[in-house]
């Protein structure tokens, strides 16, 4: 029940009229970009405790050594998201999903939302075969659509 609360809590914020970004961008609006954008393309169709894990994946990411200290180098690092490797123009052109994430990104970053993945810093689609790299891993969190996992 306490998920269903956070749940409707999240949709509530998530429907209002507070802006995500400030008009002149900081550094900390870009961190908040990039996480933003990695949110739309990798879950934007997918339900919000998704969206919202594969946020917390790429915050994890920022605190573990093993990975870059800041989320755009993250998001950004070659080959750990499909969609900067697959995606040549990714300025997103659904606007409500792209306020949506943005929201999200900004609540995660701010830490507002709790981490359902459990410490996760990696993921895989659940409809996919699971990747050689995964065996390494210790599943952490199996959401609707995607299983989420972190270093042994």
């Amino acid at each position: 029940m306490k998920w269903f609360t956070l749940c409707a809590l999240v949709l509530a914020l998530l429907s209002s009229n507070v802006e995500a970004q400030s008009l002149i961008p900081t550094q900390t609006d870009k961190q908040i970009n990039c996480l933003a954008l990695t949110v739309y393309h990798e879950s934007r169709s997918l339900d919000l405790d998704q969206q919202i894990s594969v946020a917390w994946v790429v915050i994890n990411r920022t605190k573990n050594k093993k990975f870059p200290s800041t989320i755009c180098k993250v998001v950004w690092q070659p080959n750990q998201f499909t969609w900067t490797n697959v995606i040549k123009d990714y300025r997103p052109k659904d606007e409500k999903a792209w306020n949506k994430a943005n929201k999200i990104a900004l609540l995660v970053y701010k830490n507002r939302l709790f981490d359902p993945t459990k410490g996760s810093n990696f993921f895989y689609e659940k409809n996919m075969k699971k990747p050689k790299w995964a065996y390494k891993m210790k599943i952490k969190y199996e959401g609707k659509h995607f299983i989420f996992l972190a270093m042994k």
